[in-house]
């Protein structure tokens, strides 16, 4: 019996304090405590977002600078790459394989040059014609442990008229000697940025490779502006 009164005694003393800690718990402190709880949310959701924009792959190669090719094919067999570079990428294998590609594909590798370009057309309808190329190009660093490769896509209708398509335009992808990864990066870390009209209406990249050069051809309804930019080993500029 004794026992059991201690028992009651104690639970009533818990019930007691638990309630004063619940009268203590403030407006101000709920709020506080939630505050904190959706600055963590968006905290850990940043995390996220951050990692899957990181796009970066390994390049294997023989030796320790890796050929044009080697470059091609790291990048060809990523996921997701787009509907343009997997047709690609699927040309590509044939290509490396020695096999004859259809005869509205074709693909020009230049080691020598670190050159490569890729052109595909549609079938015989001209209703439905079309056709586009893209273009990859290697250009060294000054500080002789990164390469800089440029990809340009450039797709034309039926005319031969260039059009804006959904993966137009160049992407730069950074590659590092020492841990042999490759990485896609922006064109404002490079300074790859144009001048342009602001009444542009289309864009079309072409690539001068042994001028180490990008020329930006600015299409407005008065007619077109060419804006161009060099590579010097660091970044770009005019």
């Amino acid at each position: 019996m004794k026992k059991e009164l201690i028992a009651a005694i104690f639970m009533v003393a818990l019930l007691l304090v638990t309630g004063v800690a619940a009268l203590l718990r403030t407006p101000k402190s709920v709020e506080t405590e939630s505050v904190a709880a959706e600055v963590k949310e968006e905290a850990e959701a940043t995390e996220v977002e951050t990692t899957e924009l990181d796009f970066s792959f390994l390049v294997k190669s023989e030796g320790q600078q890796p050929k044009m090719a080697d470059f091609i094919t790291a990048i060809l067999t990523q996921e997701d790459i787009g509907e343009a570079l997997g047709d690609m990428g699927r040309n590509w294998r044939k290509f490396l394989a020695g096999q004859s590609l259809p005869k509205n594909r074709s693909i020009r590798l230049d080691e020598k040059n670190r050159y490569m370009r890729f052109y595909a057309s549609s079938e015989e309808d001209e209703r439905f014609s079309w056709s586009y190329f893209i273009e990859f190009c290697c250009w060294d660093f000054s500080d002789g442990k990164h390469n800089l490769v440029v990809s340009n896509t450039v797709n034309y209708d039926g005319d031969g008229t260039p059009v804006d398509g959904q993966f137009s335009g160049v992407d730069f992808y950074l590659y590092d000697v020492a841990t042999r990864k490759m990485e896609l990066v922006s064109a404002y870390s490079l300074g790859a940025e144009f001048e342009m009209p602001e009444d542009t209406r289309l864009l079309v990249y072409r690539i001068f490779n042994k001028e180490r050069m990008i020329e930006c051809e600015c299409y407005t309804p008065s007619g077109m502006t060419p804006s161009r930019l060099r590579f010097n080993g660091q970044t770009f500029e005019n």
